[in-house]
This record gives structure tokens, sequence and C-alpha cells, in this order.
């Protein structure tokens, strides 16, 4: 065999070899980046979701949109009365079905006197959720933080993360991290109806607990982001 003709072979079977792991390949980088998946909302006079992906949030009442100065460009926002708020419904998607997410909203509220419902996740059935109390943030009844971080009226990041296997959660507000706790009782997890509903309370309370305000925006995430991630979030919402 000449030096040539054995070139050629082994060009041909580095060829076949390529063919062969190409599909190898794109199958490890679709189930290594199908993972980790966003729904995004930014209430660009919509409800749906950026890339409608999912369902759109649907209204408890109607809202009205309005553009605002938010850190530090003017975007739109949506805007809720007391005792309204919005529907995330997962049933169709399943983003959150293996218990492990991360939630992160950008909002204002009116007021922040007593209990504010910010997440529920029992389709208004139990008090258990995340709420405000006069300032601090509340996964009720298992943690509280230290200090008052929410002003009436004035626009806060916060966000939560729980992972479906240690079944341990995160709180955050800006760009810090309040405080950690154990979700062993599976409290803060959706129920069969798969719903997560925003600013309305459970129906077992009393309108006091609820408060009118603006949200710019709900992510809503299918993998626990790190401190990181998150604080990189907050630095760059104006972008």
């Amino acid at each position: 065999m000449t030096k040539e003709s054995w070139f050629f072979n082994f060009m041909k079977i580095c060829n076949m070899k390529k063919l062969l792991l190409l599909p190898f390949a794109v199958l490890f980088f679709i189930g290594a980046t199908a993972q980790n998946k966003t729904y995004r909302f930014h209430f660009n006079n919509r409800l749906s979701e950026n890339y409608y992906q999912g369902s759109p949030l649907a209204p408890v009442c109607p809202g009205t949109y309005t553009v605002q100065p938010l850190a530090g460009v003017n975007k739109g926002a949506y805007n809720f009365d007391k005792g309204c708020g919005l529907v995330f419904m997962d049933s169709a998607t399943n983003l959150l079905a293996s218990g492990s997410y991360t939630i992160e909203l950008y909002f204002k509220l009116d007021t922040i006197t007593g209990y504010k419902k910010i997440i529920d996740f029992d389709s208004l059935g139990a008090d258990a959720g995340f709420y405000n109390q006069s300032g601090k943030l509340v996964m009720y009844s298992n943690f509280t933080s230290a200090d008052s971080v929410v002003g009436a009226g004035a626009w806060s990041y916060v966000a939560i993360t729980r992972d479906g296997s240690s079944k341990v959660m995160y709180v955050y507000h800006n760009d810090k991290v309040l405080g950690t706790l154990n979700d062993n009782s599976d409290q803060y997890i959706y129920g069969t109806e798969k719903l997560l509903i925003f600013f309305r309370d459970d129906n077992n309370t009393s309108n006091s607990e609820q408060s009118g305000g603006s949200v710019g925006m709900i992510h809503i995430s299918d993998y626990v982001m790190d401190s990181t991630t998150i604080k990189g979030h907050y630095t760059g919402l104006g972008t």
C-alpha cells in the first residue's frame, strides 16, 4: 500500500467516525440544554410569555398596563388592584413538576402593613406561601427574614429557589441572601391543579392580607439558580 492510499483510507475512516459521532454530539447537546428552561413574563402590554412558551398568565380580575421607569429604563408594567393578581397554569407543560424551581419577581406593593401574600402554591386553599410581612419576607410559617427589606410603593427584586431532591430553599432580596429553610413537608410546591397564584391571598383569610401593586417581571425556571446567577440578574435588571 502506498503512502497516498494509506492516507486516503485513514481519512475515510475518520470521516465515517465523525458522521457516526455527530448524532451523539447533537443528542448530548440537546440533553444538556433541555434540562434548564425559563418562562419570562415582561408585561409589555400582554400576559403571554416572551417567547410564547407555555400558557399566558391569567388575571384574577382585569388590570392595566403602564410604562414606568424601572431599574433605570422605561419599562412596561402590569398594575393589579387589591384582591386581584395573576395565575400561572402549568398543567400543559409541567415546568415545575420535579419540585425544583427558581421564581424571580420585580414588583411593588401599595401597602406592606401586616401580611401580604406574594405567591400562593395551593390553589388558594392554605396559608402556606411566600409573603411580605410589614416589609419582611416570609415563607409562612417556616421562615421570616431578620430585616424589613420591602418598602411601600418601592420596587423590589425577590427570588426564591427550591431543590426538589434536598428540599432546601433560599430566599433573596435584591442582591442579598436573606436565609434558607427546608421544605420537608412540601408546602411550597404546587398541588394537583398545578397553579401558582401571585399577589392574591388564600380563601381562608380576610381581604386585609392583600394589596394592590405593580409587577414588571416574573421569571419561572425549572432549576435551582445559584446565588451568583441571581445577584447577576438583579444587577442586570436594566438590560
